[in-house]
């Protein structure tokens, strides 16, 4: 909040011209198209504060627009792990509710804006939850309903709640048929294709990942372009998991060519990018490529605000990377940190998935003891990660994945790099990079 006494005392005059010039200036900042930077839309947040604390009046066409606006940067930065210090996003938006509702306006968007600022809090699942649901309380379309509905089912599935995630899906299909509707359906290939991968259905996952980016179109609209860049991301993992490893780079780097919202999203997606490409090099045998990705990747995480768990996830591909280049003793090290990073951020299906390497690790080194211990934590966290209700579906899926990594294994020989030039990274700046 800023104080009106250090503008210009007592002269409310001055203060009233003060905050709308802010405002101005805001609505510049925060406008469509345009990449909105951590301080902007801090300098946005505090605006907004401001107009609704001294009840300044502003035009309400352009207040809408500013709300909308500020909720999708918001939505951004909150889904990429940005967080405000002090006076932060969330006060300026429950002080702005009552305004909004008496204008007429749209509130779903604030609640969503809410859920998305918890997302990524390791305490914020039930708070996220909550303001979903009353986000959908007060839609008043099919398309509002589609929105909401898809956005809870992705929180269903984050929380491992598949059953409750398959009956929103479900809605919000049918809802589609609505003309209206036509634009979220990328959105909802997105969330059956990540109800898919989660379970381990690598190909059913595929396809609906596909069938987003076919009927975003190509290019897509700037609405699509979340929902692209998902697509994106998840084929590329997949197609790396099936073997196909030169179309999940083509995949991946097509990610650079959407424009980001907020300067969070720009960062955590680069340095994600970076991520994946690494791991397909590595899996694909060009393992000096791998590692210049992995480094570029560790550069652009150490910028981000919340990272604990993708340092998680990159401490783990550089354990894959290690263990690739015959260093078993330091690909354990790492990957242990991997473990506390994410027993820390509470990232359960981290723990599953860094345990279960880990005892592969211990497999190929026969230190059967350090195999039970791994395998046992990895299998009780399994249980406790999917719950009783999913273990059947969570049992096919995973045979589904370990054969597919088993069959690229035997394929591929222990250690074997990739023949010069079989696999080509389309980035155009790391295949003169060299190795550790």
């Amino acid at each position: 909040m800023t104080s009106r006494l250090g503008y210009c005392g007592e002269r409310p005059d001055v203060w009233i011209a003060t905050v709308r010039r802010s405002f101005g200036r805001a609505l510049e900042h925060v406008e469509a198209g345009r990449e909105v930077s951590d301080t902007q839309l801090t300098d946005a947040a505090t605006v907004l504060d401001n107009v609704m604390r001294y009840g300044v009046e502003v035009d309400s066409l352009l207040l809408s627009h500013f709300l909308t606006r500020l909720t999708q940067v918001s939505v951004s930065a909150g889904e990429h792990g940005d967080r405000f210090d002090g006076h932060d996003l969330i006060t300026a938006i429950d002080r702005s509710m009552p305004l909004v509702a008496a204008a007429g306006l749209a509130t779903w968007p604030l609640y969503v804006a809410r859920a998305s600022y918890y997302s990524r809090q390791e305490d914020g699942r039930s708070a996220r939850r909550k303001a979903l649901k009353e986000a959908k309380l007060v839609c008043t379309g099919n398309r509002d309903m589609v929105e909401v509905g898809l956005m809870l089912a992705q929180h269903h599935i984050d929380v491992c709640e598949y059953r409750a995630a398959r009956r929103l899906l479900a809605e919000c299909r049918r809802l589609c048929d609505d003309p209206v509707c036509a634009d979220r359906l990328p959105e909802l290939h997105i969330c059956y294709g990540n109800l898919y991968y989660v379970q381990g259905s690598l190909k059913a996952a595929l396809h609906h990942f596909q069938s987003a980016l076919a009927t975003a179109g190509d290019p897509p609209p700037a609405t699509a372009y979340r929902a692209a860049v998902r697509a994106h991301h998840y084929s590329g993992k997949i197609l790396s998991a099936l073997g196909r490893h030169q179309e999940a780079l083509d995949q991946l780097i097509r990610i650079e060519s959407y424009a980001c919202v907020s300067e969070a999203e720009r960062n955590r997606r680069a340095g994600f990018l970076h991520l994946r490409l690494g791991e397909v090099l590595t899996a694909g045998g060009s393992l000096d490529e791998a590692h210049h990705h992995l480094c570029e990747s560790r550069r652009i995480f150490v910028r981000l605000r919340e990272s604990g768990t993708a340092q998680a996830i990159l401490d783990s591909a550089v354990a894959t990377l290690l263990m690739r280049q015959g260093w078993r003793r330091d690909a354990l090290a790492v990957l242990a940190g991997a473990v506390r990073a994410a027993r820390r951020d509470n990232y359960r299906r981290g723990i599953v998935l860094f345990e279960t390497k880990a005892a592969l690790y211990h497999f190929h080194g026969r230190d059967w003891g350090g195999l039970l211990r791994s395998g046992s934590v990895a299998l009780g966290a399994w249980i406790r990660l999917n719950g009783a209700g999913n273990l059947v579906r969570a049992v096919f899926g995973s045979v589904e994945y370990v054969v597919s990594s088993l069959r690229q294994r035997l394929l591929r020989g222990p250690r074997t790099p990739a023949p010069a030039g079989a696999l080509r990274c389309p980035c155009g700046n790391c295949s003169g990079a060299s190795g550790t």
